[in-house]
């Protein structure tokens, strides 16, 4: 199978923001959402109560699996935004396939 037969799976398009930190003029850390990318094209599924149940305990709040073609950036605590709903990524690891790149979603 190929990275083209693999897109064809992915059905959604969302936009990615990142998550950095900057310095206010008294040296306080303030947390803000920068505008990464839009048009990204991936395929949720929601995780199963049986796959819920398996996943560590930080993973509790995981709602959804996101699938990504392998060469989209995505890191722990990106945020995700598709049809007015903001999902926050939790874990993201390459499949054996080198094609799928996979991330653990909650809904924030």
């Amino acid at each position: 199978m190929t990275e083209s037969n693999y897109e064809s799976l992915l059905n959604r398009v969302v936009a990615r923001y990142v998550y950095s930190t900057t310095k206010n003029e008294f040296g306080e850390d303030i947390e803000t959402w920068t505008y990464n990318a839009s048009g990204i094209k991936c395929r949720l599924v929601p995780v199963s109560a049986e796959e819920l149940h398996l996943l560590p305990g930080n993973f509790q709040n995981v709602r959804y699996t996101g699938y990504f073609l392998s060469s989209q950036a995505l890191t722990v605590n990106d945020e995700l935004k598709y049809n007015g709903e903001t999902y926050r990524v939790n874990s993201v690891e390459d499949d054996s396939s080198g094609y799928v790149r996979k991330a653990l979603l909650s809904i924030k």
